[in-house]
């Protein structure tokens, strides 16, 4: 039920939903007249018109009470007269309540637990109080009903109830906190803002506002607010959600269909110095309804004038707006949540709604730039057969994904085939000890437009088993050969046909026969790629057509139609070996081979260092590192090693396929102990021990660490945790001193006596008036002769007056003294190291101190 109020009229209808015996008739599914109203809900509900009154003049303010028996109503008019309504058509008794002096009521408020409170707020008067809280109860206003009378000769603009609280906006201004329990005990607060108080749902903030300002209080911390938000216009009222308590609605003067709902939400514990941070959120209402019945229903003159919230819906409000022809226009609708989502360690997806948080489900693997654009990396980038990044993680972490210190062995650990190649890459460059990639042995300068790469050494060969179809050049030297072993092309090592027939062979027995026919190829083999396709032909029934055909077409390459119909037919054939076997042959600038994505990249480097001549093969290995770098294809390693380039390589596949899991793997084994201290790096590995951290496997995080501290070339040493300070510079003088007797003679013995870095003496002992200091000899660069000096040696100062000295003379100086032996120090120091101790017993204490000396490892003051 909801009260509809006018300067003559108080009505009362109520919500409910549509049936088909409804009362009114409805113009369309959301619009609805009823008296002179038009009602729109956004809803199945109509409203249902049950009582009114008339006989009240003047009305300045209307509340509902809390009953939940019958339905009273507090009505209070420009002459101060507050009148308590049931409608009840039948009985005439109303109870009403005058003031001695006659003045507007401005302000009415129920109490919540005693339902029975009323309290009244009225204009100033010098002769009567502005506040008076009245009894229900107890019937007509006498010495029993009226409760209490507060705040005499002031105004009560505005007020709530907190319990047996009574706050009210006063005088414009404070706000008083009054508690009726302890009369007349208050707590006040100077503020401006004094119209609109208004307690939130949960009892523990206070909203009020004056003029476009709305302030926020804290009721525990009630001397200032804790924050407060501007808006645009002056401010007609404001209402917490009685379902949300951090939605604060703020509706404006003149606000044209329009209002604000103001998300508040506290961060950090519940101490009020962390403030409160909110969002503004435009709300109209009147956008529910279709484009042609708006412009029917609201006119260009059409202001909202009040709104409050349903007691019990979430969000729910309901408005009340008016036009030029003052017919009044009632709305219905659910302010839409603010939409939050967030993943929990578990990688599952969350979202707060006005009671609960609920899990939103994912009916298909999320979407990523690698599904599209990593061709390179196939399924789907990280997301392996249609599963979830965080299966695939902890799958390979069970399996010791990349734990074994033989790179070529992590193949085994891994379902997916380009990863597969890429850890057997990692394994050529490991058993050739060489992970600084092939740009850096062949002499290529990153960044540089001069030809520093290596000379070579040109050779013009034929076919050897084929005469007829040509001669080719080729370049030699030995960081080519050098780079090829590292791509696998290791037949040059010994008898080049003995190997190669060994190669050619492994892969014919694997049924890679395209592959070993394009080695055969490019090592001018071209009758055996012939024999290689044949036996293909027989040996596999599902591919006989196209490796016979291939065989036959390669029997003909002599001619030179041959060769133009050849490049005109590469496009049609799908195998990436056929189509650079072709290309061979037809084409001497061999693009087709060097930039196709369907043969290895360890192929495609081995081929270039053979036929590309020096510049063409510096300017191949560039753009084979940029290319590599912006697909993310981790075979460039091949090309850039364990540099910056290759860090950058790693950051680029993390990017594209989310993969951090390899990228720490890969970082933490090859990369050289200079580069692992990389902040991405760093960032990697970190992410992977919390990712373990998270799901609680903590043997394979130990594992992982253990690994990661094997492949490192150096082990960082642990930071010196004490340093001995300059008390002039601040710097270090240990480190210094240190740092200074490497340059003496072992030899000499030398004793400073001041700072090395300032020149400034060091500390003498207060007694024999020595600097602080030791010999450097030989036994600094011999750790293992290095003795500690008995402890009546060592310098000891005071905690209190910062003097002091060797341990033997202040032991000997305060066996007959208490006082510190520096001049006009009264310091007490040995009295307040050992307060317990008698003046008889100290000596004999540091004595014994000084007969262990040599196991003694205590504190030295």
């Amino acid at each position: 039920k909801f009260v509809v109020c006018g300067s003559s009229e108080i009505s009362i209808y109520e919500l409910k939903e549509k049936t088909h015996e409804a009362e009114f008739i409805c113009n369309s599914p959301r619009v609805q007249n009823a008296n002179n109203i038009k009602f729109i809900s956004q809803f199945d509900t109509s409203i249902n018109f049950l009582n009114n009154e008339k006989r009240y003049q003047f009305i300045k303010c209307v509340t509902p009470s809390y009953h939940s028996d019958e339905l009273l109503v507090a009505c209070g008019e420009a002459s101060g007269k507050v009148s308590i309504i049931n409608f009840n058509p039948t009985s005439d008794n109303y109870l009403e309540f005058t003031p001695r002096q006659n003045r507007p009521c401005l302000a009415l408020a129920w109490n919540i637990q005693e339902p029975n409170l009323l309290s009244m707020g009225f204009e100033k008067n010098k002769c009567d109080h502005c506040i008076t809280v009245w009894d229900v109860g107890k019937g007509i206003p006498s010495e029993s009903s009226i409760v209490n009378l507060i705040g005499l000769s002031e105004t009560a603009h505005s007020m709530c109830w907190d319990r047996k609280r009574l706050i009210a906006g006063m005088s414009q201004k404070y706000i008083k906190m009054f508690d009726l329990r302890q009369n007349p005990t208050a707590t006040m607060t100077n503020t401006r803002a004094v119209n609109g108080v208004n307690i939130s749902p949960n009892g523990r903030y206070l909203a009020s506002y004056f003029d476009n300002v709305v302030n926020l209080f804290d009721l525990r911390k009630f001397n200032e607010p804790i924050n407060h938000f501007q808006l645009q216009n002056h401010i007609a009222q404001i209402s917490w959600c009685p379902t949300m308590s951090n939605n604060l609605m703020c509706l404006q003067k003149d606000s044209s269909k329009t209002m604000n709902v103001i998300d508040i939400h506290w961060t950090g514990t519940d101490g009020v110095e962390d403030g409160a941070h909110f969002i503004k959120r435009t709300v109209a209402p009147f956008d529910i309804i279709d484009k042609k019945d708006r412009l029917q229903l609201c006119e260009k003159t059409t202001t909202l004038d009040n709104v409050c919230w349903h007691p019990q819906k979430s969000n729910f409000l309901l408005t009340a707006a008016t036009n030029s022809n003052n017919s009044l226009l009632l709305m219905e609708f659910q302010v839409p949540d603010r939409t939050i989502a967030t993943f929990d360690k578990w990688n599952k997806l969350w979202t707060p709604t006005s009671d609960e948080i609920k899990e939103i489900p994912i009916i298909s693997p999320p979407s990523t730039p690698t599904d599209s654009t990593n061709s390179w990396y196939p399924n789907g980038g990280a997301f392996m057969d249609g599963g979830d990044l965080e299966e695939l993680f902890q799958q390979r972490i069970m399996q010791d994904y990349g734990q074994c210190q033989e790179l070529e062995k992590n193949a085994k650990t891994c379902m997916d085939v380009s990863l597969q190649r890429v850890w057997r890459l990692l394994g050529q460059m490991q058993k050739a000890d060489c992970f600084i990639g092939l740009r850096t042995i062949l002499g290529i300068v990153p960044n540089s437009d001069e030809l520093t790469i290596a000379q070579s050494i040109q050779e013009i060969k034929t076919f050897n088993d084929f005469p007829t179809s040509g001669s080719i050049r080729l370049y030699r030297s030995e960081e080519r050969d050098f780079a090829q072993e590292l791509c696998g092309w290791t037949f040059r090592k010994g008898d080049l046909n003995t190997n190669l027939f060994t190669c050619i062979d492994d892969l014919c027995k694997k049924k890679k026969f395209t592959r070993a026919a394009m080695l055969a190829v490019f090592h001018l083999r071209l009758r055996m790629a012939i024999d290689i396709l044949g036996r293909g032909a027989n040996e596999m029934d599902d591919e006989k057509s196209s490796l016979r055909m291939s065989a036959i077409a390669l029997s003909g390459c002599s001619s030179g139609i041959w060769k133009a119909q050849c490049a005109a037919a590469q496009k049609q054939i799908q195998d990436p070996h056929l189509r650079g076997i072709f290309n061979f042959l037809s084409d001497e600038t061999y693009s087709g081979i060097l930039y196709e994505d369907g043969i290895a990249i360890s192929d495609r480097m081995a081929f270039a260092c053979t036929f590309l001549n020096d510049r063409q093969l510096s300017e191949y290995v560039k753009v084979m590192i940029l290319h590599s770098i912006d697909k993310g294809d981790l075979n460039g390693l091949l090309i850039t090693g364990a540099t910056l380039d290759g860090i950058q390589l790693l950051q680029a596949f993390v990017d594209r396929t989310d993969d951090v899991q390899t990228a720490a793997l890969i970082g933490a084994k090859i990369m050289p102990a200079d580069l692992q201290t990389d902040n991405r790096i760093q960032s990697w590995i970190m992410s992977l021990r919390n990712m373990m951290n998270i799901w609680q496997m903590w043997e394979k995080r130990a594992a992982f660490d253990i690994s990661i501290q094997t492949s490192m070339k150096t082990s960082p040493k642990s930071p010196k945790a004490v340093f001995l300070l300059c008390s002039f510079c601040g710097k270090s003088v240990s480190a210094t001193l240190q740092e200074d007797a490497r340059l003496r003679n072992q030899t000499q013995g030398n004793k400073l006596s001041s700072c090395p870095n300032c020149r400034k003496p060091l500390p003498r002992c207060s007694l024999c008036l020595l600097h602080m200091g030791t010999t450097t000899t030989s036994s600094f660069y011999n750790p293992a002769g290095i003795k500690s000096k008995p402890f009546q040696k060592w310098f000891s100062w005071c905690q209190t007056c910062r003097h002091g000295g060797h341990t033997e003379h202040l032991a000997e100086w305060f066996k007959t003294h208490t006082e510190c032996p520096v001049t006009c120090c009264n310091c007490k120091c040995f009295a307040i190291d050992l307060p317990l101790l008698k003046e008889s017993d100290k000596a004999a204490d540091l004595n014994a101190f000084d007969d262990n000396d040599d196991n003694n490892n205590g504190k030295v003051h």
